[in-house]
């Protein structure tokens, strides 16, 4: 069984006082009162939780006409920035293919319209630090023989992977560059030797959360100019979807009685923004996620 939420434009949805936080656990349970008020309102004789009880798959979206027609300034010189978040390693299930799947749910919303101007990826293991001790050589060496023996790493080898699906599939949807999160220095620099060695798409930006760096290494801002990296400061949530919100959201879809000890995890969560860019203005936001049940 799973669970799809695409929020649509939160920013019509958000009380005013928070209009411009992001606050993912808020949007999706606002998305899913919204779905089964109106859900409800299509239903004569039977209960809400008549109907989704049975169902295999449940597609909870706000229409993407309905959220963002509102917003004139996103059609048509709007652009995204799209960032997806991946799951923590021990979900138990496969990280890729998520960014397929990710992209694909992005298109079927309708925002074919606008270019995707940056996709960021971020890995919840990913943590962001100004003091790195290990040698750049040392993991490259690693990586270039496909044996990622060492536990402390920098970058594994399931991080190149996705990298390099990331660099395949992106044209397809018309994703003009390839963004990072949280990456120190050392990071940085073995994934741009990486791309250099084997031809693959390089990083343009680095999204550093402020809660982890109020003043950024020169050394890394040095690397970052001298490879046109964009440092770019996020103030997203560490753990950007809690266990305890997931289950949540799933509470308010099905019924108590039947997601009950059930294990829930999400497959992916994407963060979209819709800007125009030579005003910097932020036109629209939101959030499409998956969820899925394991039995």
């Amino acid at each position: 069984m799973s669970i799809k939420i695409s929020t649509g434009n939160v920013l019509h949805t958000r009380e005013p006082q928070r209009i411009q936080s992001a606050d993912v656990e808020q949007d999706l349970k606002s998305t899913i009162q919204l779905w089964k008020t109106q859900q409800a309102q299509k239903i004569q004789s039977e209960t809400l939780d008549d109907v989704v009880g049975p169902a295999d798959h449940f597609d909870i979206s706000i229409p993407y006409d309905e959220a963002m027609a509102r917003v004139s300034a996103c059609k048509p010189e709007g652009e995204l920035i799209v960032k997806l978040f991946l799951p923590p390693v021990d979900n138990g299930k496969s990280r890729k293919g998520a960014i397929k799947e990710a992209l694909e749910s992005l298109r079927r919303e309708k925002h074919a319209e606008h270019k995707i101007a940056s996709l960021v990826l971020s890995f919840p293991e990913i943590v962001f630090s100004d003091n790195d001790i290990l040698e750049d050589d040392e993991i490259l060496e690693g990586l270039q023989s496909n044996v990622d023996k060492r536990e402390d790493s920098v970058l594994t080898i399931e991080f190149f992977e996705i990298w390099i699906e990331a660099a395949a599939i992106a044209p397809q949807y018309g994703v003009e560059s390839l963004g990072v999160a949280e990456f120190s220095i050392s990071r940085l620099n073995a994934l741009l030797q990486f791309c250099r060695i084997h031809n693959y798409s390089p990083p343009v930006t680095n999204q550093i959360n402020t809660r982890d760096c109020c003043v950024l290494p020169p050394s890394l801002i040095n690397l970052a100019k001298e490879n046109n990296v964009k440092l770019i400061a996020h103030n997203d949530d560490i753990d950007i979807l809690p266990d305890t919100v997931l289950q949540d959201c799933v509470s308010m879809i099905i019924p108590t009685s039947t997601a009950k000890n059930e294990k829930w995890t999400w497959d992916w969560l994407l963060k979209v923004t819709c800007i125009v860019s030579d005003r910097s203005i932020v036109c629209g936001q939101g959030w499409i996620t998956k969820l899925t049940l394991h039995s």
